[in-house]
């Protein structure tokens, strides 16, 4: 089960407000109580929380690799500023925001969770191409901690969430 939501609001002089959750939890069927590692939650990133790898956020495996669980929480809070770039045209967007988010196993030990919600804030640049939407981001990590895989830039093609 997922739910995700968007809202965004103009303010002023072109300035939009926008707010993004999205909270994810599986479980098993039948006599497994678990979810297929396949089918685990990820979080960390340019859709969820810039500022960390890829995927990187939640508990690990033996080889401390991520290994996903089976609830996510992210949220997104951003300002869209107005185009000071190219104001002739709307396909171009900068924005600041903060974000936040963990992902938790509940079906293993609670030792292999994460303690604590990871936060970042940043700038990023959208351009709605012709083939399709790119997005830069440059975040810093707010509390990551020794265990965490930061990554302060980011490049996405294709979705712009």
């Amino acid at each position: 089960m997922n739910y995700l939501t968007q809202w965004y609001t103009p303010l002023f002089k072109g300035f939009v407000f926008s707010a993004i959750g999205n909270v994810g939890f599986g479980g098993g069927y039948g006599n497994t109580g678990r979810l297929p590692f396949y089918k685990h939650f990820y979080a960390g990133g340019s859709n969820t929380v810039r500022g960390y790898k890829e995927s990187s956020l939640g508990p690990r495996d033996s080889h401390a690799k991520p290994f996903g669980g089976n609830f996510m929480g992210t949220g997104s809070l951003r300002l869209i500023l107005p185009n000071f770039i190219a104001k002739e045209t709307n396909s171009v967007r900068l924005s600041v925001f903060a974000e936040g988010g963990q992902v938790y196993d509940f079906a293993r030990s609670s030792r292999s969770n994460p303690r604590g919600l990871r936060y970042s804030a940043g700038v990023s640049v959208t351009w709605m191409s012709p083939m399709a939407p790119i997005k830069l981001s440059y975040a810093i990590p707010l509390n990551s901690s020794s265990d965490d895989d930061t990554q302060r830039g980011s490049f996405s093609f294709g979705t712009v969430f």
